[in-house]
């Protein structure tokens, strides 16, 4: 039986059109519909979709056009019959057709054959979908998880999991010898790339642990990780960096699980506070640069600082998780993996540093640099280099120097030491930025080194209270030590 034809317009026998085609390009869906620009103007357009494109065109001349791997997810009115489709770091596109199911079908089914996993489809009661996109003329957000519809979650069972038998057990904080099949998988926290994250119970107990999976891709083999490895990683001296209960490796996937326990990350406090103080922001700006200087000290680059991966707790501390795949990477690898990430999340790319867009490739410095980038981005709320396209960042990252807001301007006060931390952080040349004796600088004199790493430091402020939205991280030992420095002000 044949298949039904999406191709309403009968495009793919239209000269015009296969013109405008690529070769061994296809098309899969074409029809009228209408498209809400940023001034809400409803104006119509074709939409076309092929095998590697979708195109927004006026009548039969191309206007915009798209490659399928940047479409990340979908938002769609449960009232009416608008749509969003979003676009990674890039605008989106807001649409109203009688025939929204069949192109967010289309668009599934290519997400599922690019990334193995559902696309996201997020479902917003409202019937005019303005305030949900992200155009030209408004900074990028992503869609909120609390809107995601549950029957378009991925389905998440053990059969996700392959077969563990054949593994084996290369690190466990406790000596016991456990398997990964012992667990059984309660919900998925997230998933990027070639890692996932999920919380587990323990079938033999009522534990719950949360589990990393990294799977094996051409960048990284996961099958020559060794406990050398692990054990190079893991050092629990240090109060704000994570450390694991076990690691357990198969033919195609390394297994780490951590204790979980409920809390945020930086990125959603930054969300509700907009912006901090001084006092706030050095707080964790240091805790962040402690930990740094701590890895640095073993030669390891963290390569990945950002607010959202910053964990939270409600405490008020900070913990860093360095078990991922940018710590088991060749160096040679670092920046084409970053590449492969920056595909899936447009917000890493704001953080990097001139030399990755130099290829270069990322160093101990990069995490300096990005401290940079997050200091102003908690200061300030927004990263210095923010702009509505990811287009924008590699010229401005590396020729253009940050810009501070001013008093009588912008009503935002910032002292001379947070500007010239910020500077000295954000050299473009790695040779000449801040990297020794971070944390003497005179802008985290509003604490002592000590205090802080052993938390003896008191914010008198309560970010995270019952109310709040949280989300399930980890667990950081009880049993720490005092974390080493050179500096015990």
């Amino acid at each position: 039986m044949e298949s039904k034809s999406f191709d309403y317009l009968n495009f793919a026998n239209d000269d015009a059109i296969k013109r405008l085609l690529e070769q061994n390009d296809k098309v899969v869906f074409s029809s009228k519909i209408f498209k809400h620009n940023h001034m809400n103007w409803r104006q119509e357009r074709v939409l076309l979709i092929t095998t590697k494109y979708l195109y927004n065109l006026k009548d039969k001349s191309e206007k915009r056009k798209i490659h399928l791997e940047k479409i990340s997810a979908v938002t769609k009115s449960l009232s009416s019959s608008e749509f969003i489709i979003h676009v990674k770091t890039e605008y989106d596109y807001r649409y109203d057709s009688t025939r929204r199911d069949e192109i967010i079908q289309i668009l599934k089914e290519n997400y599922l054959k690019l990334y193995s996993r559902n696309m996201p489809i997020y479902g917003i009661e409202e019937s005019k979908l303005d305030n949900y996109v992200n155009h030209e003329n408004r900074p990028y957000r992503p869609p909120k998880e609390e809107f995601r519809l549950p029957d378009d979650s991925p389905e998440i069972s053990n059969k996700a999991l392959p077969d563990l038998t054949k593994g084996e057990l290369i690190y466990t904080r406790n000596n016991e010898d456990v398997k990964i099949d012992s667990f059984e998988i309660i919900q998925e926290v997230k998933r990027l790339y070639n890692e996932s994250e999920y919380l587990v119970k323990m079938k033999d107990k009522e534990e719950t642990l949360t589990l990393r999976v990294i799977e094996k891709i051409a960048l990284l083999d996961t099958s020559t990780i060794t406990a050398d490895h692990i054990t190079k990683q893991i050092d629990s001296s240090c109060p704000f960096l994570l450390q694991p209960e076990l690691v357990y490796k198969t033919e195609n996937a390394l297994y780490i699980l951590f204790k979980p326990v409920i809390e945020t990350n930086l990125a959603t406090l930054l969300q509700k506070e907009k912006r901090m103080n001084e006092r706030k922001a050095s707080f964790f700006a240091l805790q962040i640069a402690i930990a740094l200087t701590h890895l640095h000290s073993k030669t390891i680059a963290y390569k990945r600082l950002r607010t959202e991966n910053i964990i939270l707790s409600k405490d008020n501390y900070i913990l860093l998780n360095n078990f991922d795949s940018f710590n088991f990477l060749s160096p040679d690898n670092v920046s084409e993996y970053t590449s492969a990430l920056a595909k899936e999340s447009n917000t890493i790319l704001k953080y990097l540093p001139p030399e990755y867009y130099w290829n270069k490739g990322i160093t101990l410095a990069s995490d300096w640099w990005a401290l940079g980038i997050t200091l102003y981005e908690l200061l300030i709320g927004v990263t210095p280099f923010h702009y509505p396209d990811s287009y924008s960042y590699e010229p401005a990252i590396t020729s253009k120097d940050p810009t501070f807001p001013t008093l009588l301007k912008d009503h935002i006060l910032l002292t001379d030491s947070s500007i010239d931390l910020i500077t000295e952080l954000l050299k473009r040349d790695s040779s000449q930025r801040l990297s020794r004796s971070v944390t003497d600088q005179p802008f985290f004199n509003k604490w002592t080194v000590k205090e802080v790493m052993e938390k003896k430091a008191n914010l008198d402020y309560v970010f995270l209270n019952d109310t709040d939205p949280i989300t399930i991280l980890y667990q950081v030992s009880s049993k720490e030590k005092t974390c080493t420095s050179s500096n015990t002000k």
